[in-house]
């Protein structure tokens, strides 16, 4: 069955073209961190996103702008420690089938069929959901070097899973950004006017947020503050300081809301070709 074909990649070979890559990099800056993935998705990028910290590595394949695949040094994002730690596999099972290895070309989704392990459709939501955290987990990374390489490919036999990149973002945030950390990171613009973008560089439904969050974000004013924003929404109940907080976080780093104190203050030097400067409604 198609849904068995997991790719199995050596560790050594991709690691190594991580180490020859001339890419430019930069540092990882958690301000714009959710931008790099939401601008790669935007422009339907196919590269790579790595993510560097030490011996710690991250490769993230795009195709037209969804991750396909995911390479990683951190042994906990392997299928067979995901299935365990999501009560699906016993470790004995996961074992048998890493044992069987060489008889499936290396595909230990292969493997857990083949032995009657787990079913296919039950392989391709655990293959599916694995691919969800490790696109997520980037947005735990604090520090490190980051860099995207267009055109780079997995060279692969991948399956496309159907991922929705902007949700996830979304959901990363959530996850992996504290109430307090974006309370300071959406501190710095402070009083500082931000402009709602003319038009939605992507559908706001399409990051499934919370409805008070959505509602805050498809209700800003053409021109406003942060601390105007609080003072409404806390006066109409319509959301908390916090929630209020978050969507603009999102909003600024998925294009939504334009600031020039973001910009000038958050956002690292980009390593590959800008988008256009979203439109804005004039004040």
């Amino acid at each position: 069955s198609v849904a068995t074909r997991l790719p199995a990649r050596s560790s050594a070979r991709w690691v190594e073209e991580v180490k020859k890559s001339q890419a430019p990099r930069s540092q990882i800056d958690r301000a714009s961190l959710p931008t790099r993935l939401f601008r790669i998705a935007m422009r339907r990028e196919t590269g790579a996103l790595t993510l560097m910290q030490g011996t710690r590595k991250k490769r993230i394949y795009f195709v037209d702008g969804v991750p396909e695949y995911v390479v990683s040094t951190d042994k906990a994002e392997l299928l067979g420690e995901s299935l365990v730690r999501r009560g699906q596999l016993l470790r004995m099972e996961v074992e048998m089938a890493l044992a069987m290895l060489p008889d499936y070309d290396g595909r230990l989704g292969d493997a857990l069929v083949g032995l009657g392990i787990l079913g296919p459709t039950d392989l391709f939501r655990a293959a599916f959901a694995q691919l969800e955290e490790r696109v997520m987990e980037v947005l735990r990374w604090e520090s490190g070097e980051i860099f995207f390489e267009s055109g780079v490919s997995a060279n692969e036999d991948t399956l496309p899973l159907g991922v929705r990149p902007f949700e996830l973002i979304a959901r990363g945030l959530k996850e992996h950004y504290s109430t307090e950390e974006i309370g300071k990171l959406v501190a710095k613009v402070g009083d500082s006017p931000i402009l709602r973008v003319r038009k939605e560089p992507v559908r706001l439904g399409t990051f499934r947020l919370p409805e008070r969050e959505e509602r805050v974000l498809s209700t800003v004013p053409p021109r406003f503050s942060i601390p105007e924003l609080k003072s409404e929404a806390l006066a109409n109940k319509s959301a908390t300081a916090e929630e209020v907080e978050r969507a603009v976080f999102l909003g600024l780093c998925c294009d939504l809301l334009s600031c020039e104190a973001w910009a000038d203050h958050e956002m690292p030097s980009i390593d590959f070709m800008p988008s256009p400067l979203p439109r804005i409604i004039a004040p």
